[in-house]
């Protein structure tokens, strides 16, 4: 019987480096860990039921309740994610904006694949450039433009990585991935 190493097949994290914070104005790295089994089940299920009602099926009142995420569970929904990377991000003073991205990207790759979390995030940057092309109206007064001091480099970059102790020249080998 053959021995076969299938911990080089595997994505046990993803890596987000270089993200600017409070603590740390010039960047850092973060890792996230993969969730563990019942939380994978927990946001499998979660993208099943999104996969649903984007196809326009009839969802009922309680799976509609599972899969809005209001002001109040976003701070779960990214503690599910993230795990403890949430409360590292939080202490080093992160922009809820970039932990949003990155628990919404992470969540994409834990529950579909890398290439439809890089759709997702370029489709929330085009839809925001394109917000931000259109005058807006505050106070009955229009603006000029959008004058905001944001930086915004789109979308995160992302690092997935495999551990390998492969020693062929197998792609698992060359998973090394940055968005």
């Amino acid at each position: 019987m053959a021995v076969r190493d299938i911990v080089g097949l595997l994505s046990p994290w993803l890596d987000y480096p270089g993200v600017p914070s409070k603590a740390h104005p010039g960047g850092r790295d973060y890792r996230v860990q993969s969730p563990d089994r019942k939380t994978g089940l927990r946001l499998a299920a979660l993208a099943a039921l999104g996969r649903r009602a984007a196809e326009g099926e009839s969802l009922t009142a309680a799976e509609v309740e599972q899969i809005e995420i209001g002001d109040d569970q976003a701070e779960d929904f990214a503690t599910m994610v993230l795990g403890p990377t949430h409360e590292l991000m939080l202490t080093d003073g992160v922009a809820d904006m970039t932990v949003q991205a990155i628990a919404r990207d992470a969540f994409y790759c834990f529950t579909a694949n890398e290439a439809l979390a890089d759709l997702v995030l370029q489709g929330e940057a085009a839809a925001r450039d394109a917000a931000s092309k259109k005058p807006a109206v505050r106070s009955g007064r229009k603006t000029a433009g959008s004058s905001s001091s944001r930086a915004s480099s789109g979308t995160p970059a992302r690092t997935r990585n495999r551990a390998s102790s492969r020693s062929s020249g197998t792609p698992a080998g060359k998973a090394k991935k940055t968005a």
